[in-house]
C-alpha cells in the first residue's frame, strides 16, 4: 500500500516539475539569489510589454499549479496527519517592488522564521538528543531569520503606540525567545507523529 503512495506521488512530482519548467515558473538557474530572481522577473515582464490580462493569467495558471503540488505532496508520507502540521512558508511575491516590500513586512517575516524554525524542528526531531537541545539547534539554525521578524515586530509594536521606543530591544528579545518554546513544541510534534519537513 505504501509503495503505490509513494509511486504515485513521484510520479505526481514529476508531472509537476514538467509543469512548472513549461509555465516558466522554475528559474534558469537554481543557484541565483532571489533578489537576481526577482530582478531578472521583473526584466522579463518589461520585455513583455504592458498586457496586465496575459500576466493575470499566467499568475492564475501558476497558483493552479502551486495548489495541485500541495495536494500532490500532502499524499506522501509525511508522518502521522493527525499529529503532523503543515509547514507554511510566506508566498514569494512575483514583482520586484511587492517582493521588497514583503522583505520589510513584520507580518511576512514572522510567516518566515516560523516556517524556518517549524521545517528545521521536524528535520532535527528524530535525533538521540534530549528535545531541549534540538529546539535550541531548530533556533539557531533560524537565527537570522528570528531577529528579522523579532525587529521589525517590535518596531511595528512602537510604530503603533503599543510599546514605547524604550521597549522595543527588551520586547524584541521576548519575541526571539519564544520561538524556543515554538520549537520545543515542534521537535515534540515531530517525533510524536514522525512528521517530515
Amino acid at each position: 500500500m505504501w509503495i503505490i503512495i509513494v509511486i504515485a506521488a513521484v510520479i505526481g512530482l514529476v508531472i509537476l516539475f514538467a509543469v512548472m519548467k513549461t509555465a516558466g515558473m522554475i528559474p534558469p538557474k537554481i543557484h541565483q539569489t532571489r533578489y537576481a530572481y526577482a530582478l531578472s522577473l521583473a526584466n522579463q515582464s518589461e520585455r513583455r510589454g504592458t498586457d496586465h490580462r496575459s500576466h493575470h493569467q499566467v499568475t492564475g495558471m501558476k497558483r493552479s499549479v502551486i495548489a495541485v503540488a500541495l495536494i500532490l505532496t500532502g499524499c506522501s508520507n509525511k508522518g502521522d496527519p493527525a499529529i503532523c502540521t503543515v509547514i507554511t512558508d510566506p508566498v514569494e511575491s512575483e514583482s520586484s517592488e511587492q517582493f521588497l516590500k514583503d522583505e520589510m513586512s513584520p507580518s511576512w517575516n514572522k510567516a518566515k522564521a516560523d516556517a524556518c524554525v517549524h521545517r528545521q524542528a521536524y528535520r532535527l526531531s528524530q535525533s538521540s538528543d534530549p528535545a531541549a537541545t534540538i529546539a535550541k539547534a531548530a533556533v539557531e539554525i533560524c537565527g537570522g531569520e528570528i531577529a528579522t521578524s523579532a525587529i521589525l515586530n517590535a518596531n511595528e509594536e512602537v510604530h503603533n503606540r503599543i510599546i514605547a521606543m524604550n521597549q522595543r530591544d527588551r520586547r524584541a528579545d521576548a519575541i526571539a525567545h519564544a520561538y524556543e518554546a515554538f520549537a520545543l513544541s515542534k521537535v515534540v510534534e515531530g517525533r510524536a507523529g514522525k512528521c517530515k519537513a
